[in-house]
């Protein structure tokens, strides 16, 4: 992945407005993209799939401000933010990160990846990016349950069986980071679970990752 050259892609940051007052405060970030070489409906497609993810976070802090003030001397807060995580060879991986509080000692944040093949627009599955490896999940169900069943050292949570069939990821350059939700597996102190393993760890030898995605 050294050779790798970055997209010619333009990634702008765009806000949704909502008023702002006393009780409650809405900062919605979300990313959009062009570029000339794009394809115009994959192009579309990303970013409707990106700014869907920042409808959902006013939508819902909205929701819940219309059935109830805000009983805290606290504001309560709705947001969302990003990082690009990878943006070579055709593959644009995206964090999304939304947070809220509504009253307790902490707010809520949850973080989801979105992946997508700027050739089609096509939004990637875990299965996409490691197709070169078929035998994929037995090696992560198997290492992240050891992982996970190390982190709870006899905490009353949830144990690991396997990733979900829509499995939250994002890709660096490093390789592929599994990402679990606040208290799934852990108490709050400890974050948002988070996995990274290597192309090397995941691939056979030679193998590359998005295999087929852009020939």
């Amino acid at each position: 992945m050294s050779k790798s050259q970055l997209n010619p892609i333009t990634i702008a940051s765009q806000s949704l407005s909502a008023s702002s007052n006393a009780k409650v405060s809405y900062k919605i970030k979300y990313p959009q993209i062009s570029g000339s070489q794009l394809n115009p409906e994959a192009q579309q497609a990303i970013n409707s799939v990106l700014k869907k993810q920042a409808d959902r976070v006013l939508v819902a802090g909205k929701k819940m401000m219309a059935e109830g003030e805000a009983t805290t001397e606290r504001p309560y807060e709705f947001g969302n933010d990003f990082a690009v995580a990878y943006n070579k060879d055709g593959i644009l991986s995206v964090i999304m990160q939304d947070y809220s509080y509504t009253g307790g000692a902490h707010g809520m944040a949850v973080r989801k990846g979105y992946t997508f093949s700027l050739a089609d627009g096509k939004l990637l599955q875990l299965s996409d990016v490691l197709k070169a490896n078929p035998n994929y999940k037995k090696f992560l169900n198997a290492d992240l349950k050891k992982k996970i069943d190390a982190l709870q050292s006899g905490e009353a949570f949830g144990k690991f069986k396997e990733l979900a069939a829509d499995q939250d990821f994002y890709v660096t350059n490093s390789g592929i980071t599994i990402v679990f939700s606040l208290y799934d597996y852990a108490p709050y102190a400890y974050g948002i679970p988070e996995f990274t393993y290597s192309f090397a760890q995941l691939l056979p030898q030679g193998g590359k990752p998005f295999a087929g995605q852009n020939e």
